[in-house]
């Protein structure tokens, strides 16, 4: 994703930031989106905002819920890898 702006110093040239993301997970059973993401960490020095993107989906056993390990970084170089699930979009371990 890609913003534009107005670049600040007055020069008449735009700034593009080709960072952002989307991330979101829908409940089609609750018919709604219970986690989502938009934007980039490094945005805004006090973003709570994550980059979440999921690598690999499991399932333990034939009826279990499914989980999903993926990338979790909060920016500013810090990047780390999480469990998920996917069905409550919470995350149940991080690693580093």
């Amino acid at each position: 994703m890609d913003i534009e702006e107005d670049n600040l110093n007055g020069d008449g040239k735009t700034y593009h930031d080709d960072r952002g993301q989307m991330f979101f997970i829908y409940s089609t059973s609750a018919r709604r989106i219970i986690r989502a993401e938009f934007g980039h960490p490094e945005w805004s020095p006090g973003s709570t905002v994550r980059t979440i993107k999921p690598a690999m989906y499991f399932q333990v056993g034939s009826a279990g819920p499914v989980f999903f390990v993926g990338k979790n970084a909060s920016g500013w170089e810090a990047s780390e890898y999480g469990l998920f699930d996917l069905k409550t979009g919470r995350e149940l371990l991080g690693c580093w």
